[in-house]
Formats: C-alpha cells, structure tokens, sequence
C-alpha cells in the first residue's frame, strides 16, 4: 500500500517492499498527485487504485494501472480485511523517537496500523500536528517530499457559467464539501450566500468565501 493525496511517497514502493522482505503481490494506490518515477516503471506488478487519475491518468489509460470501484469511505474496512497490506508505503516526519505523518493522512494511519510492516520516507520540514505513525517501522528512508503547491487552476468562461449556475442552487446556511479542480473552486467562489463548509480538502476558494464574509462559523 502506498500513502495516497499529496506529499505520496517518493521511494519505489516495490524496491521499500523487497527490502522489507515481501517479494510478490499487488500494489493499492490511492489518489496520487505528484509525478513519481516509479509510476513509470511499475512492470507487470498488478496495481489498483480507487482514483485513476492525475497522476496515474496515464498508467490507468495504458493498462499499468486497474480501477477499483469502491467508495474512498470503504477502503478503512478493506484495509482491515481483504486488502490488509504487508507493507505500508508512507511519507512522515520525525517526532521525538518515532514518526508523524507529513502533509496529507489519508488512508494511510489505517494501513500502517494494520500492515505487517511500515516504511517511512522521511521529509524535511516542520511538524504539522499530523497522526503518529503506528505500526511496525521496518525501515527508514529520507528523500522524502512535502506537498508541491497546487497549479493554477482558473476557471475558463464556461466554467464560471457552470459555476454561476450551481452555486445559484445553493441555499443560504447549505453545508458545502468541496475537493481540488477548477469547476469546483469556480463553484466556491460563484457563491453568494452564508454556506458552512466541511471538507476534508480545502484550496484557496475557502479564503475567498471568508473573504466575502460568507463563511458560517470554522470550515472543518
């Protein structure tokens, strides 16, 4: 398993695997956005994502790369039976005498508690507050990268039409949840009512909505 969301580790994660003495067997992939090499040189290794897109658009489009049709709220419970992993793939930070997950979390404190081996890419940079890493750490690799800033994403005329016409829909005091991409940050900034926003991803249309003073109490 390798940690998905941004900041995914660097490190081959079949090369992490074979170190940590597992030789064999699938690898699951989540939501990549960072251009890794290895993405590129995945062989004939099986490898299943949930997200065949950004940046294993390519890999999904040529056959390296299968989709998996389940829901991102279902991979806790496959992690915890069908697709427990025997090796977690995850980037961190240091913390004391162990390991904080970096940037992003995602699906990966659940891997790592329930993989029979943890491979830690460490980062530099500061510690954000993220979960411990638990979970048998059999190696320890730097190298590891944080989060690239997201591109510029602004909307082209049809998506502010798009999102005049959707955010029109939105009543006022509307709970919002929201994720990366043009269409639904034009969206965000199109609204013209108080809206509460929980989202486990947020961009810089929240400030936007802030801004504007049409954010209803703290975005979660």
């Amino acid at each position: 398993m390798v940690a998905d969301g941004p900041g995914t580790p660097a490190l081959d994660p079949v090369a992490a695997a074979r170190a940590a003495g597992v030789d064999g067997g699938g690898l699951l992939l989540g939501w990549l956005v960072d251009r890794r090499p290895w993405i590129d040189s995945l062989g004939d290794r099986r490898a299943l994502t949930y997200q065949p897109a950004n940046a294993l658009a390519e890999a999904a489009r040529t056959g390296r790369v299968s989709y998996l049709p389940v829901r991102l709220a279902s991979i806790p419970a496959l992690l915890a039976g069908p697709l427990a992993p025997a090796v977690a793939v995850v980037t961190g930070v240091a913390r004391g005498a162990g390991f904080a997950f970096a940037d992003c979390v995602g699906y990966a404190d659940s891997a790592a508690r329930r993989a029979g081996a943890v491979v830690v890419q460490v980062a530099d940079g500061p510690d954000l507050g993220g979960p411990a890493i638990e979970g048998p750490v059999a190696a320890v690799v730097d190298g590891g990268e944080r989060a690239l800033p997201p591109p510029d994403r602004e909307g082209t005329p049809l998506d502010r039409r798009i999102a005049e016409a959707a955010a029109a829909l939105v009543p006022e005091g509307a709970t919002v949840q929201y994720g990366l991409g043009r269409l639904p940050e034009a969206v965000v900034r199109s609204l013209s009512v108080p809206v509460a926003v929980v989202s486990g991803l947020v961009t810089d249309a929240l400030a936007h909505l802030a801004d504007a003073g049409l954010l209803v109490g703290t975005a979660l």
